[in-house]
């Protein structure tokens, strides 16, 4: 059994979303934990109440609205949370396009996944260390 160090060990969810510190990101996440773990808040979209049946359950298709809510409610939060998680392995691939060589041809990346990297922290960085 090969032991990694205790950096390259996986953590729990919580540590990860701490470590971040955006409230936006930890309600987001409890939302969805309620609504994709088998949970009472996870059937309340599928359940009517009747006066003769008390709870119902129906078979409407709420899938799509409930997502739509979601994500106009969350729609920065989801954004940053992604550009936050890609950050490093975008401006990793915009390194590799700006050297140049056959060897790394393969590994060019379109421009235009990078459109966002103007913005990042992390890219204005290493563009002027790069710079000088």
């Amino acid at each position: 059994m090969i032991n990694f160090e205790n950096s390259h060990k996986a953590k729990e969810i919580r540590d990860y979303l701490g470590s971040i510190q955006s409230d936006s990101l930890n309600n987001l996440h409890s939302e969805l934990c309620q609504v994709s773990h088998p949970s009472f808040m996870s059937f309340i979209p599928f359940m009517m109440e009747t006066e003769d049946q008390g709870l119902l359950l129906h078979n409407e298709c709420l899938d799509d609205e409930l997502n739509k809510n979601i994500l106009g409610r969350h729609r920065s939060t989801i954004h940053e949370t992604t550009l936050f998680g890609l950050e490093q392995a975008l401006c990793s691939l915009k390194l590799v396009n700006l050297l140049a060589g056959s060897l790394l041809e393969a590994l060019h990346t379109n421009e235009r996944a990078f459109e966002n990297l103007n913005e990042s922290s992390l890219w204005v960085h290493l563009e002027k260390t790069i710079n000088g």
